[in-house]
């Protein structure tokens, strides 16, 4: 069990954690593209723990997502789709 489930699992559900924090306040601090970030933007790299906070965050009305499509070397029919992410304007204000 690694640290992140480990933090979530020992935590009522819809807590936050310290690494829910974490990403929040960085996702938060994002001011590119209108505030809309990718995984990779706050800190997230493969196998890491930033695509399912993200999503936690969400979930709990912390921030709101919006799908994107990536066209991958320009051809026709191989795009990829992602998700964005962005702060809601209450936690911003804190």
């Amino acid at each position: 069990m690694n640290r992140f489930t480990r933090a979530h699992n020992e935590r009522a559900p819809g807590a936050l954690t310290d690494i829910d924090k974490e990403v929040l306040d960085d996702l938060t601090c994002w001011k590119y593209d209108n505030g809309w970030a990718r995984p990779m933007d706050v800190g997230g790299r493969d196998c890491s723990h930033h695509s399912r906070t993200l999503a936690k965050l969400v979930r709990l009305g912390y921030a709101e997502e919006r799908r994107r499509c990536v066209s991958i070397s320009g051809a026709i029919g191989s795009n990829r789709a992602g998700k964005v992410y962005r702060a809601l304007a209450k936690v911003k204000g804190k």
